[in-house]
């Protein structure tokens, strides 16, 4: 029968040996748990713990940056690999024939609205007055369409409609925008849709105004051309330069006893829905006009609205009812 070998110690077991033989020789020393070194030394283990704590907070600071920033230029990678790839599936001669096809077929849907707003303005044009004070929601509707797709018709249709219009009451809500979009539509039917870029009246710095006192009021008349004048912007009036050239031209007259006239010649006229300005006239000649003119608009906005609407011709005199 064979003897058996002595087995050979492991590191561990080996160490172990040695603590033993340290504890059988040192009988003061015994090895202690976790829990008793750290109620022995507890100043000690708080201090170490907080130090660890801190050393943690620190590195979490300093990597969230670093892995946002690394997060984000991944991010980057991937959407410009997409990008990339998009670009290289897809030749730019073909987008460039999609791109066509599409805008042929826009130009093709805006030509067909507008063979349809036209043949509908000429119908609302022939209709009875009757039957056409039942279609003002839908002409409101039509001269909206007609604007934006630039519908060309014969300036008497226009003109007719107007005029029928402006002998309508205006009972019905949606009135008052009809009669501002058609004093708009005319206007541009007239200038074939031209957007001259005209400066601000409030802009000119001076003038030459003519000034009246026989009347026992000073009537000061301010004429103005080929610029654009926003009718119900009064703040926007208050302290510009038009204004300054205006009170410099009538030194020495009661501010209480001015009265003013605007006569505007070639100037495109806008109107917003505000109360208009606080001037005794308006006289026009060869305006533009864009207009709107909302259900509750002040009274002097919506006389002006009907007089412009009744009128076909290039000048037009509007003294302003006194409250």
């Amino acid at each position: 029968m064979a003897e058996d070998k002595p087995k050979t110690k492991t590191p561990l077991q080996l160490l172990e040996g040695r603590v033993k033989a340290l504890e059988n020789s040192h009988p003061g020393v015994r090895r202690k748990s976790i829990l008793s070194l750290v109620k022995a030394h507890k100043f000690n283990t708080a201090m170490l713990a907080i130090g660890i704590a801190a050393l943690l907070i620190a590195w979490f600071g300093w990597w969230q940056p670093q892995r946002k920033a690394h997060d984000d230029q991944d991010l980057t990678n991937v959407i410009d690999h997409r990008v990339d790839a998009k670009f290289s599936d897809k030749k730019f001669d073909q987008m460039a024939s999609d791109v066509s096809n599409m805008k042929g077929r826009l130009e093709e849907i805006s030509g067909f609205l507008k063979l349809l707003t036209e043949k509908e303005l000429r119908t609302q044009a022939a209709l009875p007055k009757s039957e056409f004070d039942q279609q003002i929601p839908q002409l409101s509707f039509t001269v909206s369409v007609a604007r934006q797709v630039h519908a060309e018709v014969a300036s008497n249709i226009v003109d007719g409609i107007s005029s029928k219009l402006a002998q309508t009451e205006p009972t019905e809500p949606a009135y008052w925008r009809a009669a501002g979009e058609l004093i708009s539509y005319r206007s541009e039917v007239r200038n074939k849709f031209a957007n001259p870029q005209l400066p601000n009246c409030f802009s000119i710095r001076a003038i030459s105004a003519i000034m009246d006192n026989t009347s026992g009021f000073f009537k000061v008349t301010i004429p103005l051309s080929n610029c654009t004048f926003e009718i119900d912007n009064e703040k926007g009036f208050e302290g510009s330069p038009l204004q300054l050239a205006v009170m410099s031209s009538i030194v020495g007259a009661p501010p209480n006893s001015v009265r003013y006239t605007l006569d505007l010649t070639s100037v495109h006229v806008v109107y917003h829905g505000r109360p208009l300005l606080p001037v005794i006239r308006f006289a026009f000649h060869n305006c533009t006009f864009e207009f709107q003119t909302p259900e509750d608009a002040p009274v002097h906005a919506k006389e002006l609205t009907r007089v412009l609407l009744a009128s076909a011709s290039p000048d037009i005199d509007f003294p302003v009812p006194s409250s």
